[in-house]
């Protein structure tokens, strides 16, 4: 039996501009867990740069491996829900 291998990618997102119209995003690691990927924020929050915004721009992403997990629906359907849940965080606002 095959065992589902998990990950977990730790990036730093925030959105900027006029009317927060542009999303900046920066993988910071992958981790074989969400615990140590969340360990890690405190590190790269004391960071300069980082340390000026707030900890919920830090996002753990759990993935699959060996599986196709985002844009099955194409470009412009994946877009459009990513829209949707960007408007839903309070952090893209920062």
């Amino acid at each position: 039996m095959n065992k589902i291998k998990r990950i977990c990618a730790l990036r730093h997102t925030y959105a900027y501009g006029l009317k927060k119209l542009f999303l900046a995003n920066k993988m910071l690691g992958v981790f074989d867990n969400k615990e140590k990927a969340e360990e890690n924020i405190d590190f790269y929050h004391s960071l300069e740069g980082f340390e000026e915004y707030p900890k919920e721009c830090f996002k753990c992403i759990e993935l699959e491996v060996d599986k196709n997990q985002y844009w099955q629906t194409g470009f412009e359907e994946r877009r459009k829900e990513l829209e949707r849940a960007y408007k839903e965080e309070e952090y893209f606002g920062y």
